[in-house]
């Protein structure tokens, strides 16, 4: 079949000359590395923190009207939530006509103060993202004042208050709005590749009259050999709609297999592993006679590091790791013992970052998926606009990279594939998470 995304993608083309402070955008993918010197705009004392949050260098960079801030912590922290005992940081940007940004961190609040009223903002509304999501002491973020009509030249000032603060504000320039441009650019996935798509389709999407015909389109347009599922929490009405979200040569396949709400559907030969763990896992056959392993994970929700979900998350990835010891020790067969493997899914990484780091040492190494249309890692945001968490990426795909070639991929929301497609405005999001595509080409 003809690979869909050949012909669809998108391209930017670089913003113009602006004023001082203002770069190209950075790409919000939680990888610092694209921060320079340059981009230093303030320094704070350490140890001068009433809470957990100790401030003691920022770096600013301004793209249009999206500001890109980046700024540590000292402690190893979730920006988004922990215990009270940590305080709260809140970032306050005061715009012309005496209008003020208050977004409280801890608190997962933004409310645009006027001289009229005090109104909150939805997340979707500043286009507002951090990362990373997990626990650590260096945080990027991205805010979007595109909603308040500022133009190229007007000056906002940055402030901290809470936990710690800095002595002076930051002040910013608003630049001029970068062009973007629809840039032919194949996404298909390379010869000899195997693609695997995977979506957590909350709350059993395929079943979902509104949604199902989305996430079918969203899978089309995937075009993949092996689709992987979470969140479809009943397995009689799995097997009966998920032919409604497959494409439709995959629809009467006999390759399915469901376990403990996650599930696996391919093109190919499958045999279900039987995992203790209970996330879905098989072993499947490819047309070169080669073999993968695919376990299609939904990792315990929430918490944050040190708490009971985070210690039950790794529990979790510790029963994973000990079933896929029984998968290398020759327990499911030689060819499983034999097969590269691919862990993916809902990660739920909320809290330390322990989990990942368990399954990098048993030797799977993460990889590092972006949007085509805006560049970012995000795999979740809220669908509602009350939601208080902000988006972020919660789904990870991790790769045997000594038996597998990491080829390509990428991941996009509802509406972000919407714009790719220049499809119709969406009313319901197919999902609250994004959909992963990642490409493998199998060494052994």
């Amino acid at each position: 079949m003809t690979r869909l995304l050949t012909l669809l993608a998108f391209a930017f083309l670089s913003p113009l000359p602006s004023p001082a402070n203002e770069l190209s955008a950075i790409l919000l993918d939680g990888d610092l590395g694209e921060w320079t010197d340059a981009d230093h705009v303030a320094s704070d004392p350490v140890g001068d923190a009433i809470g957990a949050f100790d401030l003691s260098r920022v770096s600013a960079r301004v793209s249009g009207t999206q500001i890109f801030l980046r700024f540590d912590t000292q402690a190893t922290l979730n920006l988004q939530s922990g215990t009270e005992d940590d305080g709260t940081l809140r970032l306050l940007v005061e715009m012309p006509r005496n209008h003020e940004l208050a977004i409280d961190l801890r608190g997962r609040s933004a409310l645009l103060r006027t001289p009229e009223a005090t109104l909150t903002i939805p997340w979707s509304d500043l286009k507002f993202a951090s990362l990373p999501t997990f626990a650590a002491n260096d945080f990027e973020l991205r805010l979007d004042l595109k909603a308040f009509d500022l133009k190229a030249g007007d000056q906002v000032r940055l402030r901290f208050e809470g936990s710690d603060e800095l002595a002076e504000p930051i002040a910013l320039s608003i630049g001029r709005q970068a062009t973007q441009s629809k840039k032919l650019q194949g996404l298909g996935a390379p010869a000899e590749s195997v693609r695997i798509a995977s979506l957590n389709t909350l709350k059993q999407g395929s079943a979902s009259p509104e949604r199902a015909p989305l996430i079918k389109q969203m899978f089309e347009f995937a075009d993949a050999d092996i689709f992987c599922f979470n969140e479809e929490l009943d397995e009689a009405k799995f097997r009966n709609s998920f032919q409604a979200v497959v494409p439709n040569e995959v629809a009467d396949t006999k390759n399915v297999h469901w376990s403990a709400t996650c599930a696996i559907v391919s093109r190919f030969p499958l045999t279900p592993l039987d995992f203790r763990c209970r996330e879905a896992a098989a072993l499947i056959e490819l047309p070169s006679g080669k073999s993968i392993v695919v376990a299609s994970v939904h990792f315990k929700c929430c918490g944050f590091t040190g708490s009971r979900e985070d210690q039950r998350r790794i529990e979790e990835v510790n029963e994973l790791l000990s079933d896929l010891q029984r998968v290398r020790s020759g327990e499911f067969g030689e060819k499983a013992a034999a097969a590269g493997i691919v862990v993916l899914g809902d990660f739920n990484l909320v809290g330390s970052r322990k989990p990942l780091d368990l399954i990098n040492e048993a030797g799977l190494t993460d990889v590092m998926l972006t949007c085509p249309v805006d560049g970012s890692a995000m795999t979740w945001q809220g669908v509602s606009p009350r939601e208080s968490f902000w988006p972020g990426r919660l789904d990870y795909v991790t790769l045997d990279l000594q038996r597998l070639k990491w080829t390509g991929g990428f991941v996009i929301n509802s509406e972000q594939f919407r714009q790719v497609t220049l499809g119709p405005e969406i009313d319901t999001p197919a999902s609250d998470h994004s959909m992963l595509v990642v490409d493998v080409k199998p060494l052994l």
